[in-house]
């Protein structure tokens, strides 16, 4: 499928004030066809073919054999004429934001070549330049939302509040979807854009689970926030691939190498606010919402029970500690601290930990306490 096909085929995908921000790919297709029309013109960027006649000077010149080095003659050595060779003139192409664009004047249609090309990057220039200014104003205001999120989800994710499992098991799917793997990722690619599409629709099936008419206003809040954070990574793959496209038929068409300069510039810029986005909002979930991963014993990989925290300050259960020293491991399991556990007793437990335990996990515990 042709690309100006599939950016048609995908438009009704953005709401219509986004869609005057898509990468003019079918136009700028047409300006580079009459580029390469004006080059064949001019004929100046026509490479000489296997059956073009020969020059004249090469009939009438002499063939010399080289391959005689007895019969090479000496020369006296000459010096070289100390004479200067004029350069030709430079013209200076004025850029409408005050940057020089210098050419080498050879004739007038090459004049003409040069201001032909510096119109086509000066319009894509301008093409990138209005959709970068257009995505950072909807990430800024996807920022402002995210606060006023931030503060409806405290509400709604109280250890009081009934729903508060169901916003469990969504901000869970969540945190454990591509939608957030953030390690070494610097650009969002389309493999991203639909493993979160796919995580999206996964979390949307508990919707009905909730109770509370509030959790569903903040939660069509947090849907939409999220809707727009993976069109907005859809509509930047699309305009980057779109404009690497471009660049890749014009140099192509025209034997004009720009291709690797143009796109360092463009990877430079790509995607870095909304990957500051999805950092926002996974911190959000951790910070509101506490997960049961964080709190689970080395030993058992359960939640802690009894927690007792560690000369090396890290945390076990009570009775995983007494477990581990009765078969002679007295360092702590996760860094090897030397004694850590034979020096530890129930003095050490972390009552404000235990007790928040026990108002975010209470079904957690209950089910632990019964397999011990």
């Amino acid at each position: 499928m042709k690309y100006s096909k599939y950016i048609q085929n995908n438009e009704h995908n953005f709401p219509l004030e986004w869609r005057s921000h898509l990468f003019p790919y079918k136009l700028l297709k047409k300006d580079i066809n009459k580029i390469t029309e004006d080059l064949e013109t001019k004929n100046f960027n026509q490479l000489p073919s296997e059956n073009a006649p020969e020059s004249p000077l090469l009939n009438d010149s002499q063939i010399l054999n080289t391959s005689d080095s007895n019969k090479s003659k000496k020369y006296p050595k000459t010096e070289p004429p100390n004479t200067f060779v004029e350069s030709t003139p430079i013209c200076e192409l004025k850029d409408e934001n005050g940057e020089n664009l210098q050419a080498i004047v050879i004739d007038r249609d090459i004049i003409m070549e040069i201001k032909s090309q510096t119109l086509f990057f000066r319009q894509i220039s301008k093409v990138l330049n209005e959709i970068e200014t257009f995505e950072k104003d909807v990430e800024n205001e996807l920022f402002l939302k995210l606060e006023e999120l931030s503060s409806d989800l405290l509400s709604v994710t109280s250890p009081f509040d009934k729903d508060l499992g169901t916003w469990r098991n969504i901000f869970s799917i969540y945190l454990d979807s591509t939608f957030f793997e953030k390690n070494n990722r610097k650009h969002l690619t389309i493999d991203w854009v639909n493993s979160a599409n796919n995580a999206h629709k996964r979390f949307t099936k508990t919707v009905g689970k909730f109770k509370s008419p509030k959790s569903v206003s903040v939660y069509k809040s947090f849907d939409k926030i999220n809707k727009v954070i993976i069109l907005l990574a859809f509509m930047g793959q699309m305009n980057y691939t779109a404009t690497r496209k471009i660049i890749k038929k014009h140099d192509r068409r025209t034997g004009i190498r720009t291709k690797e300069n143009y796109l360092k510039t463009m990877l430079s810029r790509e995607s870095g606010l909304t990957l500051a986005l999805i950092s926002q909002l996974s911190n959000q979930f951790v910070s509101i919402l506490p997960m049961i991963e964080d709190y689970e014993c080395p030993v058992c990989f359960s939640v802690l029970i009894n927690p007792i925290r560690l000369r090396c300050l890290h945390l076990i259960c009570s009775h995983c500690m007494l477990y581990s020293r009765l078969n002679g491991n007295h360092d702590c399991p996760l860094c090897r601290h030397q004694n850590a556990l034979l020096d530890a007793s129930n003095a050490d437990i972390d009552q404000a930990l235990k007790n928040m335990l026990k108002l975010y996990f209470p079904k957690e515990i209950r089910n632990r306490r019964n397999e011990i």
